[in-house]
């Protein structure tokens, strides 16, 4: 195998004969929060099937997840919903000075790709979870973003009409 770095994060696309591959994902020393992380999975997969988990509940169960960076960052499938995203995207809007919402925007990620591609652009990073929000801001601040994070804990947004030129939804529960 070859290894190929990108132009963004720790990134790499392991090549060979036959294709690309899937870059193999750390294991995580296991702990006593591994059952713990079992249960809360289990309790999400219910009330995803049974529909009575709350946004509250889900920034629970994400600020569980230390290692959400370290896994997403080591697969493959997680970096391109960005560049492909990217590619597809009417440019037009990604302009100095545009308005960005990146809704679930989780640690940032995203948002740090963008800018990347657009300096000067101003974001609005939202989610559920108060650690990813810790996290995205050391992020975001490091590179210098122009940004805020709001947290929001219901689906009644507090946000103006036509306040933003674009809007990223790349971090979902699409999956």
């Amino acid at each position: 195998h070859k290894t190929i770095k990108k132009d963004f994060g720790p990134i790499d696309i392991l090549v060979n004969n036959a294709g690309i591959d899937i870059p193999p994902i750390k294991a995580s020393k296991t702990n006593n929060n591994d059952k713990l992380l079992q249960e809360k999975a289990s309790k999400m997969w219910d009330a995803l099937k049974y529909g009575s988990w709350t946004l509250k509940d889900v920034a629970g169960f994400w600020d569980s997840v230390s290692d959400y960076e370290e896994v997403s960052l080591g697969t493959y499938s997680y970096f391109r919903r960005f560049t492909d995203g990217y590619r597809l995207a009417s440019k037009e809007y990604f302009k100095k000075n545009a308005k960005i919402l990146d809704i679930c925007s989780r640690t940032g990620i995203g948002t740090s790709f963008f800018n990347k591609k657009h300096p000067g652009m101003r974001f609005t990073c939202m989610d559920v979870s108060p650690e990813f929000k810790k996290k995205a801001e050391k992020r975001l601040k490091a590179e210098k973003v122009n940004f805020r994070y709001l947290l929001f804990d219901s689906y009644n947004l507090k946000l103006k009409n036509n306040e933003f030129d674009y809007i990223l939804c790349f971090e979902t529960l699409e999956h």
